[in-house]
């Protein structure tokens, strides 16, 4: 999910395993399968927004597991459920 602060006026391209999967406005979700393993999941700014931190975090999945991220200003940061 993407924060819906004041200064999320960039888009934020996000990425699974090197591959696009979504480009996030201010205050959208999205849901997203994902098979067991690892994965490695990015945050990326929108050309001209380089005041915004490139986010790059593995995830380990398992059956079952369910998982929040949420994309802000800093980057991009699990979310307890």
């Amino acid at each position: 999910m993407r924060d819906k602060s004041e200064d999320s006026r960039c888009t934020i391209h996000f990425s699974i395993d090197g591959r696009p999967a979504a480009d996030f406005e201010a205050g959208e979700v999205a849901n997203f399968g994902l098979t067991m393993g690892v994965h490695r999941l990015s945050a990326l700014p929108a050309q001209g927004c380089s005041d915004l931190l490139i986010k790059n975090i593995k995830i380990a999945v398992k059956t079952g597991d369910a998982l929040i991220m949420h994309i802000n200003d800093l980057g991009l940061f699990s979310v307890a459920i």
